[in-house]
């Protein structure tokens, strides 16, 4: 006997809702049936385009639907209130990153449970995958340190015409919360918890358009492993991510969905892993499709998010750290 579809819906519908909702149906049985934003015409128009149902804001929503799981795609400043709404109808959440933007809020989003995905796709990239499984494999010997690259542009009109974008009160940073958390993220990733960070942010070309950072550059301890991280959105044009980890035995390289590796003994491997299109940017990577398929099996099982509260501490312990140095010599300057 088929399983009843899971009923989905979302708040939040600006350009990344446009990712989220043609990937629900594919996700393992669930179908988008409400969406909401505090613009009614563009709850509307991601309404007509699948089917569901519109409303002008969340609780008017679970006001009058039944929902399974909830996506939240708003400002960031809103996940969390907006998940502890959900939970306490008994509705899952799939939250778009970052989960939190301050550190009271990350208490608040501990008290829920890890019935809570987010949305680190990344992670799901293959090359990153490939590389976790050589680090793993000990061939390669202790890591001694990586660099993390992330150079992008965002123009004034990126952060005006948002309504909330360039704030520290609904974006709760920069480029690194909005754009580079993700790189973070893989970094914590390879590398384990954080033991000590160094950290500098400024604004470089939005001055007086924007309160918050375009640029971040830090020196991240992992305990003896040293990784320099560097994100800005002043580049003349985007570039793709860039990840350098180096071992004893070789350096690897993570680049679009290429994975190279300089082995020391002169040996280098040079591989392109097939990836799904992104949808929406390019720079948002391939993985949302495997990112909410893992999650919708996770719901239909009735067991935890596959990329949950636990499973992100360490990347918003460090970027909370980095924030609280960065915002320092924001103000400085």
């Amino acid at each position: 006997m088929d399983e009843k579809p899971l009923k989905a819906a979302i708040v939040g519908c600006g350009s990344i809702a446009g990712v989220h909702a043609p990937l629900i149906a594919a996700a393992g049985g669930a179908v988008l049936t409400a969406c909401a934003d505090i613009l009614p015409e563009r709850a509307a128009r991601l309404a007509d385009s699948f089917g569901a149902t519109p409303y002008p804001s969340l609780e008017a929503m679970l006001a009058h639907e039944t929902i399974d799981v909830l996506h939240i795609c708003t400002p960031h400043a809103l996940h969390v209130p907006m998940a502890q709404q959900a939970h306490a109808r008994g509705i899952r959440v799939f939250m778009e990153k970052p989960p939190v933007i301050s550190r009271a809020q990350w208490k608040e989003l501990e008290a829920l449970d890890d019935t809570l995905g987010i949305c680190f796709q990344n992670r799901h990239n293959r090359n990153f995958r490939h590389l976790k499984g050589v680090l793993a494999s000990g061939e390669a010997g202790r890591v001694l340190g990586a660099r993390a690259y992330v150079a992008w542009f965002r123009n004034e009109s990126y952060y005006t015409d948002s309504g909330w974008r360039g704030t520290w009160a609904l974006e709760g940073g920069g480029t690194l919360i909005n754009q580079a958390i993700h790189t973070l993220d893989l970094l914590v990733n390879l590398l384990g918890k954080h033991t000590s960070v160094d950290t500098w942010m400024g604004n470089r070309h939005l001055k007086g358009v924007i309160e918050v950072e375009d640029t971040v550059d830090a020196r991240i301890c992992f305990g003896d492993a040293v990784a320099v991280f560097f994100a800005t959105n002043a580049s003349a044009c985007g570039s793709p991510v860039e990840i350098h980890v180096d071992c004893e035995n070789a350096t690897f390289s993570l680049r679009d969905n290429r994975f190279h590796a300089a082995w020391r003994n002169g040996r280098t491997e040079d591989v392109a892993f097939e990836q799904p299109d992104a949808l929406g940017k390019d720079y948002w990577g391939s993985g949302h499709a495997a990112c909410m398929e893992d999650y919708y099996k996770a719901v239909r099982a009735g067991q935890p998010a596959p990329i949950g509260i636990t499973d992100v501490r360490d990347t918003v312990d460090l970027m909370l750290a980095m924030y609280d140095q960065g915002r320092e010599t924001l103000k400085a300057q």
